[in-house]
């Protein structure tokens, strides 16, 4: 029988998107890096919580056309090319 299990509750806050400002994906990091631990100083500040941590997710991608790594690639011609 399948039984329903809730876990890993979270508030999740987004901060502003600095993708749009034409940066380079190290500089973007930077600045979402620096934009959510300043929200999470802010939040330390007026809260009483218990935990609170700054994370961020990361997932392999081709650097052509920004699919999903996988390995060989396929996704486009570009990595295939690189791959041979």
């Amino acid at each position: 029988m399948k039984k329903l299990v809730r876990n890993n509750y979270r508030v999740e806050v987004y901060p502003p998107d600095p993708w749009s400002r034409g940066e380079s994906d190290e500089d973007k990091h930077k600045t979402y890096l620096q934009a959510i631990r300043k929200l999470a100083e802010e939040i330390k500040r007026h809260c009483d919580i218990g935990n609170l941590s700054v994370t961020y997710d990361t997932a392999e991608v081709c650097s052509f056309c920004s699919s999903l790594w996988e390995s060989p690639p396929a996704c486009c011609e570009q990595a295939v090319d690189e791959g041979s």
